[in-house]
């Protein structure tokens, strides 16, 4: 765990095509400095769960402000609840057409 002051409340963003690393990447930065993984999957996946794509159809529009609502629930927790010093590694699966802006998670 890092003890310099300067990797203490550290926010780092990966983002990247699926498959590219960026989780290994997340887990192995983070047990370097003593950060929190919040990997994008975890904000999707609880919504995505619940109407089974199957990676051809596309996802319905609406799905997207599902997610913003867990998204926000995560940083709001961050934000609020969260050790000052907490540092965090989130990632995000950048494609062309991600509604989501940059910024998100």
């Amino acid at each position: 765990m890092a003890t310099d002051p300067a990797m203490r409340n550290l926010f780092v963003y990966l983002v990247g095509f699926a498959g590219t690393g960026k989780l290994t990447i997340a887990r192995a930065f983070a047990r370097l400095v003593g950060a929190k993984v919040v990997d994008n999957h975890w904000i999707n996946n609880p919504i995505f769960g619940l109407i089974d794509p199957d990676g051809v159809t596309p996802l319905p529009d609406e799905v997207w402000a599902q997610v913003a609502k867990v998204r926000e629930a995560v940083l709001e927790t961050i934000a609020t609840l969260a050790k000052p010093e907490t540092s965090f590694v989130f990632t995000h699966e950048g494609v062309e057409d991600d509604p989501v802006k940059p910024g998100g998670v």
